[in-house]
């Protein structure tokens, strides 16, 4: 039996094992994010998320556990980085924290919508492009939410919604890790001012600055970005800090007294007083400790269940029935995951930083039927990636479905005529566009084809703008332009029309 922890030890003992319990936090937080979302995915009578009102004007029930999650990430991945101050192995263990278990989800996900939304048609998911462009652009964190033609008709057509807080935790992963490069992560003191820094950064407008509007952008996810540092902060003064009852009567009293943006922190200065209060309350530890850290399945896995049972039973159904439902379902396929993928996949993030750090000339480590079998699992999710890959460059090259007429047309598109070598169209950022008139408004997946290449292209009312690459009208001729919508069952196009670029 695992020793309780004492009730009164600090923060740095806490975490530095695995008898503590937050593990049941970020659980916890996960079926958070299920039951919140739940009330917006719905179409039955209206309820109100009591819970979420009551955080409001400053947060909500998903919002303060996103918050949450970022803040226990920079904990406990700073700690990982400390530990083990290789910045390789670093990027190699968060990478495998996260990317095998998200393109198994993406996968399992988009293959039980497409089959739900199209039962008569599933062979043909394997040569549907709408399937593999969903798969991979999420797998790199190029996040899209819908597959065409699937779930069209809910009150929230999104496959996952929740996946979008993804690339955010990957670019603190990146940040971390510069500053674990540059030898800010070597001291506990060092540790603390850059963190401190970058907390300041998160928390001022960076419009003007290219490379920290893109690491920060300017979004609601503000605050998650500030709570990840702020976990990177409290990693730094973990050895001193030992969360007691009075501090959060303390803070709970100034949250009453306080207002404006002074509230705002007392608020969650008392939400990481609770999460280290209950991580390192061993009587809590007593009663449950799960042996599984199913929180990131259950997190990835909870808005396709929550849709898979909205397919099913209809939209109608109540938010609180419906966050419980998804709730089991996703657990059951987080434990599925933990066991299959996310489990291997770490211990070979670890074998990987061991070998990394041990160097070529290094003694290697020794093989283990289980690290063979993370090995394997390993190159199987890899053949896979390349196998979709391969299949989505062969669908887009042949049509295996049939080819019909779009219903809207090409009216009109500009510009008309280009010259060869010169940008097309110069926006204000620097990029090339075009629009297109259709005589009637485009459904939802419609993409321009220009020359064969398939455009990035957002649409509004009876109107489609795409973004221009240079090379396309590098050379004279007469460009052929249409608008395309693939979909499961046939492949619809517009009229044609061309471009002339003169040399």
């Amino acid at each position: 039996m695992s020793q309780i922890l004492p009730s009164r030890s600090s923060v740095s003992d806490s975490i530095s094992g695995h008898d503590n319990n937050y593990t049941l936090i970020r659980v916890f937080l996960a079926a958070s994010v299920i039951y919140f979302h739940a009330f917006g995915m719905t179409a039955g009578p209206v309820l109100q998320d009591h819970l979420s009102n009551t955080l409001l004007p400053i947060t909500s029930v998903g919002g303060l556990a996103v918050e949450a999650f970022f803040f226990l990430s920079g904990l406990f991945v700073t700690q990982s980085f400390f530990k083990d101050r290789n910045t390789l192995g670093f990027a190699g263990k968060r990478f495998l924290r996260i990317w095998p278990g998200l393109f198994v989800c993406l996968l399992v996900s988009a293959f039980l919508i497409c089959a739900i939304t199209n039962p008569h048609n599933i062979p043909r998911i394997f040569v549907f492009s709408g399937f593999y462009d969903y798969v991979l652009k999420n797998a790199a964190f190029d996040i899209t939410y819908v597959i065409p033609d699937t779930i069209e008709g809910l009150p929230f057509p999104s496959i996952n919604g929740s996946i979008h807080t993804l690339p955010l935790e990957a670019k603190m992963y990146v940040v971390l890790g510069f500053l674990g490069l540059i030898g800010l992560v070597s001291r506990r003191w060092l540790i603390m001012v850059a963190s401190a820094v970058t907390m300041l950064v998160t928390l001022i407008p960076v419009h003007g600055i290219p490379v920290l509007s893109w690491v920060f952008p300017s979004t609601y996810s503000h605050v998650a970005y500030t709570m990840f540092f702020a976990g990177v902060f409290t990693f730094g003064v973990a050895k001193w800090i030992v969360p007691r009852l009075w501090h959060g009567v303390a803070l709970g009293l100034l949250m009453l007294i306080l207002h404006d943006r002074l509230h705002v922190i007392a608020f969650y200065l008392f939400v990481i007083w609770s999460i280290l209060f209950i991580g390192g309350w061993s009587k809590l530890g007593s009663f449950i400790r799960p042996r599984q850290d199913l929180s990131y399945g259950i997190y990835i896995y909870g808005w396709p269940s929550a849709q898979l049972l909205l397919l099913t039973a209809g939209p109608r159904i109540s938010p609180y029935l419906l966050a419980l439902l998804a709730l089991c379902l996703a657990s059951a396929f987080a434990a599925v995951s933990w066991r299959f993928v996310e489990k291997p996949a770490i211990a070979f993030g670890h074998r990987l930083a061991t070998t990394i750090a041990r160097g070529r000339s290094g003694s290697e480590p020794k093989e283990t039927r289980s690290g063979a079998l993370d090995v394997r699992i390993i190159f199987a999710l890899s053949l896979v990636l390349v196998a979709c890959v391969l299949a989505r460059y062969v669908v887009y090259l042949h049509p295996f479905v049939p080819v019909v007429e779009m219903s809207a047309r090409i009216k009109a598109f500009g510009p008309d005529q280009a010259k060869a070598g010169v940008p097309l169209n110069v926006q204000p950022d620097g990029t090339s566009a075009m629009w297109i008139a259709l005589d009637s408004m485009p459904e939802q997946g419609a993409t321009v084809v220009f020359s064969n290449h398939r455009l990035v292209t957002a649409t509004g009312k009876n109107l489609v703008t795409a973004t221009v690459d240079n090379s396309l009208v590098g050379h004279p001729g007469d460009k052929p332009i249409y608008v395309e919508r693939r979909l499961m069952s046939r492949i619809e196009r517009s009229n044609v029309v061309f471009m002339h670029v003169s040399p």
